[in-house]
């Protein structure tokens, strides 16, 4: 297929996948609402699976066409993407609170998801490596905690304002909109993978930088758009929780359930990737554990650094 239709397809997938990100947050809450289900289990459910849908898709379409390289390229180039990119945009926008809570479980907890990927993967061999089915339950079963810890600590009122926006319809209506969702979604996702993988072969490059750059790029829309915007609006530790919170889920759920799919295979040079995400995530982290739980602008400006020198590092490896 001619590259520059491949380019514009892709780029079609991912606003009819973000899109139809927006249309399942919305119709599913409206629906719970309608069912009296409370915003809390709603915020933790359909709100946050719904930031991190577009990977999810992405992610399962790309694992049972067997694209294993865009399959973690896409979690790890998300992940480093949220904590240097996105955290550092917001930071320079307003210096970011962490509370106490946030820095002594999320983060610690989404750091600890890196490293268990990168030793699932340590006991592979010299060539290609394996992302199997028993790794993907063990992160699926590190999800579940996540879940059961979350709903035992959170306070209702604390998520007071997560659906801000989010109209009340009728249930055949807010139905329709959740089952438009997830088909679009799966359109769009569909549309991303298959136009990657063509522009991979088009340019000469690997599936790992496809999906390192531009397909963790466009997942990471809507979170770069959620933490800046909230910024911007002084509800800094809106911006902060989206950023640790879809890591998590990125690494724990999307990546697991990937893995249970159709087992994960990447290239051996990946680990470097996962590293680096290790180490930008432990640099948040020490960021806020010494500057009374705020990053500072300065020190947003150093994660941006990081990633400009990632990006430069991923480009010139190819």
């Amino acid at each position: 297929m001619d590259l520059a239709i491949s380019c514009l397809l892709f780029t079609i997938g991912f606003v009819v996948t973000v899109k139809g990100a927006d249309w399942l947050v919305d119709g599913a809450a409206s629906l719970g609402r309608a069912f009296g289900v409370s915003e809390l289990t709603v915020g933790l459910t359909v709100v946050a699976f719904g930031t991190s849908a577009p990977e999810l898709f992405v992610n399962i379409i790309s694992s049972m066409r067997g694209a294993g390289e865009i399959v973690l390229g896409n979690i790890i180039g998300s992940n480093i993407m949220n904590t240097a990119l996105v955290l550092g945009a917001a930071g320079v926008v307003a210096p970011l609170g962490v509370t106490a809570g946030l820095r002594r479980r999320e983060i610690p907890y989404s750091i600890l998801g890196g490293v268990l990927v990168f030793l699932f993967a340590a006991a592979g061999g010299e060539s290609d490596l394996v992302l199997g089915r028993l790794a993907g339950v063990a992160l699926l079963l590190g999800f579940a905690l996540f879940i059961y810890a979350v709903f035992r600590r959170a306070n209702t009122a604390a998520l007071d304002g997560h659906l801000d926006g989010i109209r009340e319809r009728g249930v055949p209506a807010s139905l329709g909109l959740t089952l438009l969702g997830c088909a679009a979604l799966g359109l769009g996702g569909k549309l991303v993978v298959d136009n990657a993988v063509d522009i991979a072969q088009g340019l000469g490059v690997s599936q790992a930088l496809i999906g390192l750059t531009l397909v963790a790029v466009g997942t990471s829309v809507p979170e770069m758009a959620a933490s800046v915007t909230a910024a911007l609006r002084g509800r800094t530790d809106m911006a902060v929780g989206n950023v640790v919170g879809s890591n998590i889920y990125n690494i724990y759920l999307i990546l697991g359930a990937s893995a249970v799919v159709r087992p994960v295979v990447y290239g051996r040079r990946l680990l470097t990737d996962v590293g680096i995400y290790i180490g930008c995530a432990l640099l948040f982290w020490a960021f806020s554990a010494m500057w009374k739980n705020r990053l500072e602008r300065w020190q947003a400006g150093v994660l941006l650094a990081v990633y400009a020198g990632y990006a430069w590092f991923i480009i010139a490896r190819g």
